[in-house]
């Protein structure tokens, strides 16, 4: 699966809505994850190194393909021990800095973010 199509799989704004309190966490996972698969319900929690296997294996991707975001480094730094890219999240701001600088464009117009989240 090609970053696009990955990025194409997800729902928009389900992000958005969960930090805004908007949906449920298992709705953001029914959301986020297409066949509503939530690892943590399995056993599996970061930083264990089989979540991110259990994860880049179900993405039928290679882990350095890669970018796994975690606003606690000990769990990014359990990601990066397996070949994933690594992100520490500190803010929107420098979070899509951080990803352009891997070659990642993630561009929001937070108003139509806004209008989508209360439709």
């Amino acid at each position: 699966m090609s970053m696009k199509e990955l990025l194409e799989s997800k729902h928009p704004t389900s992000w958005i809505e969960f930090e805004k309190g908007l949906i449920s966490e298992e709705e953001l996972t029914r959301k986020f994850f297409k066949d509503g698969r939530s690892f943590d319900m399995e056993g599996k929690r970061k930083p264990d190194p089989d979540f991110y296997l259990e994860v880049v294996k179900h993405l039928n991707v290679n882990a350095s393909n890669c970018i796994f975001v975690d606003d606690r480094m000990g769990n990014v730094e359990a990601a990066i021990e397996l070949g994933l890219k690594g992100l520490q999240f500190k803010n929107a701001d420098l979070l899509q800095k951080d990803l352009s600088l891997l070659g990642v464009d993630i561009s929001t117009n937070e108003s139509q973010d806004l209008i989508e989240c209360s439709s």
